[in-house]
């Protein structure tokens, strides 16, 4: 299992609207049928300065799916996030791979 972390820092006046918005497009997409993608949305409970921090990790079942993940789904919504919030949101995505005995 691969799994793809992309932890965010999202200014306190765009919260709300950014945790419906993670819910309605980034979590569905990821769920949409055809995916082999598994989500989790968690609030990261460490203070931060200026905001507030999330952090969305998708499963991923092989190498395909991270290079469709990353090549294909993540740009469209980072663009579309962008898009809507600028600077507000940042962002900063890592890979990890599960480490077996």
């Amino acid at each position: 299992m691969i799994l793809i972390n992309t932890t965010f820092h999202v200014e306190s006046d765009v919260e709300k609207e950014w945790v419906a918005w993670v819910h309605a497009t980034y979590l569905a997409l990821a769920t949409a049928e055809g995916t082999a993608l598994s989500p989790l949305f968690l609030k990261i409970m460490s203070q931060m300065e200026g905001g507030v921090g999330y952090a969305v990790q998708v499963q991923a079942g092989s190498q395909s799916d991270v290079d469709m993940w990353l090549g294909e789904m993540q740009p469209k919504l980072l663009s579309e996030m962008y898009g809507r919030w600028g600077d507000k949101v940042l962002f900063f995505t890592t890979l990890m791979e599960e480490v077996k005995a």
